[in-house]
């Protein structure tokens, strides 16, 4: 086999039949996302057989389903809790159902990539957790949640809120980072270590995957992780693509890249986002000035909410109506 594969001829031959040639390729974006995505398909599809996690997508689809269908309820009883008296939880209030209001006037036209706009302070949080609700009631979908923020001191910070909404279903959030702990799984390590057996082990392994994977109902991550997850072409990152299809991705803080960064990644999310039944709000207390001449919000006047700009360049380019 081998000195039939290091034949030149056999070499020409294949060579001439499965090059790639760019100049007839009319659009490189969308074969690239293809491609990686099938790619990490097939990585994370080899790993689970391997390990023999057989059952692990049915696990997954119900405690994402199980998340999603206890997601409403655990929200509101959250925000009927605060203390809507002081001025400033009024302000927040209104701040929030602005942008409530404005995403559903989006999503009724099939929108997918968002801007929210909102001063430090205004509970930006349960701002972005109500707009994923949103999502989940227009859609009626069972999606995950990506949580991606730019420093590990704010990754903290958001589980901590998170975890107090969520309580009822906190078996279903995990942070991933480089300093986040898994607590289930340092119990299952400690097991091993006192008393050695088989099922233990194919438990530790399993979770071990799961973060690996980006198995998880609603993820907090830093924008490291997730955005060389989209980007990557390591296994090690690949892993986790396949489960940020069907997802809801909130991008906080999305300043601290570099402006030429910014504009690019919102572009890329906004094909993502299309091609794989995800949807985007990119978050940011101090948004730079893009100004785009003719564009409004029809039903809707918010300073809070708004399609992203960049998304609606391309929008504009190929059909007459618009934001």
């Amino acid at each position: 086999m081998s000195q039939y594969l290091l034949n030149p001829r056999v070499q020409e031959s294949y060579r001439d039949k499965f090059n790639f040639d760019a100049s007839k390729n009319r659009n490189p974006l969308a074969f690239f996302l293809d491609t990686q995505f099938t790619f990490a398909a097939l990585v994370q599809a080899d790993k689970t057989d391997a390990a023999r996690f057989e059952n692990l997508i049915d696990i997954n689809q119900a405690n994402v389903k199980m998340f999603c269908e206890n997601y409403e309820r655990q929200l509101i009883a959250y925000l009927d809790k605060l203390n809507s008296d002081s001025q400033l939880n009024l302000l927040r209030t209104k701040i929030r159902q602005e942008a409530v209001d404005n995403i559903n006037i989006a999503l009724d036209k099939g929108q997918r990539v968002f801007d929210l706009t909102a001063p430090t302070g205004s509970g930006k949080t349960l701002i972005l957790l109500s707009l994923a609700n949103e999502i989940l009631k227009s859609t009626r979908g069972i999606l995950r949640i990506v949580y991606a923020l730019p420093f590990l001191s704010i990754t903290e910070q958001v589980e901590e809120e998170v975890l107090k909404i969520f309580a009822d279903t906190k078996q279903y959030i995990q942070r991933i980072d480089s300093k986040s702990v898994n607590y289930e799984y340092e119990k299952l390590q400690d097991q091993l270590e006192n008393q050695p057996n088989k099922q233990t082990q194919m438990e530790r392994n399993l979770l071990d995957f799961r973060e690996k994977t980006f198995a998880y109902p609603l993820v907090i991550t830093t924008f490291v992780q997730f955005f060389e997850t989209l980007l990557s072409n390591k296994n090690s990152e690949l892993l986790k693509l396949p489960n940020l299809s069907n997802c809801i991705f909130l991008i906080d803080e999305i300043q601290s890249l570099p402006p030429r960064l910014y504009s690019f990644f919102v572009a890329y999310l906004s094909k993502f986002c299309q091609k794989f039944n995800c949807y985007a709000v990119i978050s940011t207390a101090t948004q730079p000035n893009f100004n785009i001449d003719g564009i409004t919000l029809n039903g809707g006047n918010s300073r809070y909410l708004k399609i992203h700009p960049v998304f609606l360049l391309i929008i504009k380019s190929r059909t007459n109506c618009c934001y």
